[in-house]
């Protein structure tokens, strides 16, 4: 059985209609999905961070960068031992 909706005013957004177990097991999958998108992102930089640098020099020097001189400077990295990008 569903608990009734609880009047918050003005705000149709704000009612609850749903039990505090499921709120908190949203609370906990939301927190599991950031948790997880943050260590991701967090690999992703660590491991491209040779690549971040070499564009962050060549930004500050042209101002400019094409999607060709990203993939040009990545392959150099990869001939110069660099490690394999991720996949997107």
């Amino acid at each position: 059985m569903r608990p009734a909706p609880v009047d918050v005013g003005p705000f149709p957004w704000a009612r609850r209609e749903h039990g505090d177990q499921v709120e908190r097991m949203v609370d906990a999958e939301v927190r599991r999905l950031l948790e997880t998108a943050l260590s991701r992102s967090q690999d992703i930089l660590l491991e491209r961070r040779p690549l971040l640098q070499r564009a962050a020099g060549q930004l500050l020097a042209r101002e400019v960068l094409e999607g060709e001189d990203l993939q040009a400077m990545e392959a150099a990295g990869k001939e110069a031992g660099a490690p394999a990008a991720m996949p997107h």
